[in-house]
């Protein structure tokens, strides 16, 4: 599965490992990307966003969740619409896919990017550890697991 031929944008959430998103990068070769990350990890994020941009040219944007509010799932979903809708009016033109990586960060995080993504039905992907991966018959995506949310059942 290679996706060289279409453009791609992908929200990525992140956590303090930050090695799942080159397997995202070399796979999807993505037009643009959407970082979710922790204020707390706002150093290393930035330095990933600035790295992703300066060595692939990659246009890269990072918004700060904070996954430990009382309020943190309504919260981010929000944030992560508002990003979402405001990237589908920037390549309102462009035949875009649309994906969201529900590998790093906090549970919360990743819960708040899996619900976004179900109820909007925009793809996901999920990065395998290397150690899981290898081998695997199955996994026919390079260690990535790709979800169609119209294929989970609402029941």
């Amino acid at each position: 599965m290679n996706h060289q031929d279409k453009h791609s944008v992908h929200f990525i959430t992140l956590g303090i490992s930050q090695d799942h998103v080159y397997p995202i990068i070399e796979q999807y070769q993505p037009t643009h990307i959407v970082f979710f990350s922790s204020i707390e990890l706002k150093e290393q994020t930035m330095q990933l966003a600035e790295a992703l941009h300066r060595k692939q040219g990659i246009p890269v944007e990072i918004e700060y969740l904070s996954p430990f509010s009382d309020n943190a799932l309504p919260a981010m979903m929000e944030i992560i619409s508002d990003a979402y809708h405001r990237l589908q009016k920037t390549y309102n033109n462009h035949e875009i896919q649309y994906y969201i990586g529900i590998t790093g960060g906090t549970n919360l995080m990743v819960l708040a990017a899996g619900l976004f993504a179900h109820r909007l039905n925009v793809k996901m992907h999920y990065v395998l550890n290397p150690a899981y991966a290898q081998g695997s018959e199955d996994n026919k995506h390079n260690g990535i697991i790709e979800i169609d949310p119209a294929s989970i059942s609402s029941s």
